[in-house]
């Protein structure tokens, strides 16, 4: 499969591509840098050189653009962050109702005795068993979900 590649030229690198024949590829490219005017640095000093000073243009415009912000068009409204000025993190209702939940279960715990918490253990269903040691103050979910506390508790 060949491609046709068309491009507007000049009389002299047309007569320079057609009188060609050998080694065309070498020679349209020679043609095009010299007619372009690119030069092939010849040595890696050059390439050096040219390398530094691409990273020093680099340079000059990230230091440009640090005090630079960007532009906000539109309808925008800046709202500022609500938590900056509050050095107190207040505890929201269900934070509070969990550390109630778990200071009552801390407390039925402490006043039940070692048989209580033998015979609790070693029930049927250790979970119901400890809600109704508890008197039922805390839910099957709440047991539940501190249940590894309660066993410890109970174990210790």
């Amino acid at each position: 499969m060949s491609k046709t590649i068309s491009f507007k030229c000049d009389d002299w690198l047309y007569d320079q591509l057609k009188n060609q024949t050998n080694n065309t590829s070498k020679f349209i490219k020679e043609a095009i840098e010299e007619k372009l005017g690119i030069t092939k640095p010849k040595e890696e000093s050059e390439i050096q050189k040219l390398w530094q000073e691409i990273n020093n243009i680099k340079a000059e415009i990230n230091g440009n653009t640090q005090g630079i912000t960007k532009s906000i068009t539109g309808n925008t409204k800046v709202i500022p962050d609500k938590k900056i000025g509050n050095t107190e993190s207040k505890l929201s209702a269900n934070q509070l109702r969990a550390l109630e939940v778990v200071k009552s279960i801390e407390q039925s715990l402490e006043v039940m005795s070692s048989e209580d918490k033998k015979a609790v253990l070693s029930s049927r269903y250790p979970k119901n068993e400890f809600r109704k040691r508890m008197k039922e103050v805390v839910s099957k979910d709440s047991v539940s979900k501190y249940w590894e506390k309660i066993e410890q508790g109970l174990k210790a």
